[in-house]
């Protein structure tokens, strides 16, 4: 069981799919539970079909039942097509392997966020917050539902219902829930 090893590390996130460009942090806690100081290594690196993306090294003498915590920034690649990663760490002590472990991510391509042609999308996004992040993602076909006063159209809130299931939407064509 690998938590009873003495030297050790543990990536703690179990994400494992991510967008093309994204920096994904990592959270590693390097465990030495030996009961003599040493000098300890962690090498990490994340690869893809045999080539190396990023990689770094931490090094440092670590006392009886140290642990320390670190954060890496892994940075995906962009893809055209879901591709497979993986992301290795391996642990020295004294020069002498103690632990090695692999994790497996997929990195998917960022797509642009289409509405089918026989939809139309309207966005009730007071603040524009919405509507900002639907156009950085290329979206930018949509109305904005206070432009359509027009179309006698009433929607019902979240809280809008009063106990007894009335609505305060009388004389409206159509109802949105």
């Amino acid at each position: 069981d690998r938590a009873k090893l003495p030297v050790r590390c543990f990536v703690r996130e179990r994400d494992s799919r991510f967008f093309g460009g994204e920096k994904v942090e990592r959270s590693i806690t390097l465990h030495h539970d030996l009961l003599v100081e040493a000098d300890v290594q962690l090498d990490w690196q994340l690869t893809s079909n045999g080539k190396t993306l990023a990689k770094d090294t931490f090094r440092e003498r670590m006392v009886s039942a140290q642990l320390k915590r670190l954060k890496v920034v892994l940075p995906m690649p962009n893809v055209t097509e879901p591709t497979a990663v993986q992301f290795s760490t391996v642990v020295t002590r004294d020069g002498k392997e103690m632990f090695r472990e692999s994790h497996d991510y997929t990195v998917h391509p960022h797509r642009k966020l289409q509405v089918p042609k026989e939809l139309k999308l309207a966005v009730l996004d007071r603040r524009g917050t919405t509507a900002k992040a639907l156009r950085k993602a290329g979206l930018t076909d949509f109305v904005h539902l206070g432009m359509i006063e027009s179309w006698n159209l009433g929607m019902i809130a979240m809280g809008y219902l009063d106990p007894t299931g009335n609505t305060q939407m009388k004389g409206h064509n159509c109802v949105l829930v």
